[in-house]
């Protein structure tokens, strides 16, 4: 997605204090993979603050961490969806301490259209190519292109230096960008699933994200929250959201 395009999509900017669920990994900080799937359980209509019906965001947040920058830093990974104007699966790369963004890129993804049983997710996971640390987003969805394709990434190198320090994946659906909120029709029920994964077995716990801005108008049932692992370093969070 070219730069000029990228600006369409507002930055999904860190410093709120709402907050999304998510797994925590306090035992170190060897996470590689993180997901978020959401599932529009019941859904009738949604609006986004500031740029209109049907506009969102799926955000795959990490932990603060020192950065290779000696800063606190901060990775999202996410789609970002404003109707009749951009969609893109992204990578933001944050510097919190000098409130700048060292790398944000995105790759074009078809528009999406939210309805119930939209049940799309977004990961992302790091890596190395030719020695180099990357960072890697996906997209999929069951809404396809002309071609039948239902999966969209991209890559870029790890300039905060996530990789070694990432201990935190919380994310759901929320507003598009620059700290706006997705207000669904009432009665409006939404499930999230949270994969985080490292080499070796962990004991999980359901965590806060560390920043977010944007929001939605859904309230988190703890009651419904529950936490698994398959004993190889895979966890998950089930989560409920409703309005």
């Amino acid at each position: 997605m070219s730069d000029e395009m990228v600006k369409k999509l507002h930055l999904a900017n860190e410093g709120g204090s709402y907050g999304t669920h998510g797994i925590d990994d306090t035992s170190d900080s060897n996470l590689n993979f993180g997901e978020v799937q959401i599932d529009l359980s019941t859904f009738s209509g949604e609006s986004d603050s500031r740029s209109g019906s049907g506009a969102f965001s799926i955000q795959d947040n990490t932990n603060n961490f020192t950065g290779s920058n000696f800063d606190t830093d901060w990775v999202q990974f996410l789609a970002q969806d404003i109707p009749n104007t951009a969609a893109g699966v992204c990578i933001e790369q944050w510097d919190i301490s000098a409130n700048t963004v060292i790398d944000d890129k995105c790759a074009t993804i078809p528009q999406q259209t939210l309805n119930q049983g939209y049940a799309p997710y977004v990961d992302g996971s790091t890596g190395s190519s030719g020695g180099i640390a990357t960072l890697t987003a996906n997209f999929c969805s069951t809404q396809t292109n002309s071609s039948g394709q239902d999966c969209w990434a991209i890559t870029r190198d790890d300039y905060d230096g996530l990789a070694g320090n990432w201990n935190e994946v919380t994310g759901t659906i929320l507003g598009e960008g620059d700290g706006s909120n997705a207000d669904f029709t009432s009665h409006a029920t939404e499930y999230t699933t949270i994969t985080a994964s490292e080499p070796s077995a962990y004991t999980p716990s359901i965590g806060w994200a560390d920043q977010t801005a944007e929001t939605n108008n859904l309230n988190y049932q703890p009651s419904y929250t529950s936490t698994s692992c398959d004993g190889s370093g895979d966890c998950y969070a089930y989560i409920e959201e409703t309005n």
